[in-house]
């Protein structure tokens, strides 16, 4: 598995990430981050941009996919509240396991961008295979 992983994350080194340079295209829920300006985008500071394990783009897609997965647990916790019959209890279970699958996507794209991240911005193909034996790693011990 390592290999292929080692293999992609050479391929990796020359694919390029576009970034967004406005924080006017970085918006998420309140609810995520508190550090919202008065327009309601996240400032710069906010997101971490001068970071280098996520763009600023790749934040934006897994914030709005947290947020999404928000209103889904919200959902649930609406349809637990409303829950009449026994019958309903399905209607729950299946709520719970497109929230518990959306998180597995989150996860997925977590991992795909750091990689993509952090191998691209390797000065050498031997860093670069370290950083995807690394994150190869978080693969394993969280999935």
């Amino acid at each position: 598995m390592q290999e292929s992983i080692l293999q992609g994350a050479e391929a990796a080194v020359a694919m390029t990430v576009p970034a967004v340079t406005t924080t006017a295209e970085l918006t998420a829920p309140q609810s995520l981050i508190g550090a919202e300006t008065a327009t309601g985008s996240i400032s710069s500071a906010a997101l971490g941009t001068t970071g280098t394990a996520l763009t600023a783009l790749q934040k934006k897609d897994l914030l709005n996919r947290l947020a999404r997965i928000e209103g889904q647990l919200r959902g649930v916790q609406k349809l637990i509240v409303t829950a009449e019959v026994p019958a309903d209890c399905a209607g729950i279970a299946q709520q719970m396991a497109a929230a518990r699958k959306a998180m597995d996507r989150a996860f997925t794209t977590l991992l795909t961008s750091a990689l993509i991240t952090q191998t691209g911005t390797a000065k050498t193909t031997t860093e670069a295979a370290e950083r995807a034996v690394h994150l190869a790693g978080l693969l394993d011990k969280f999935a």
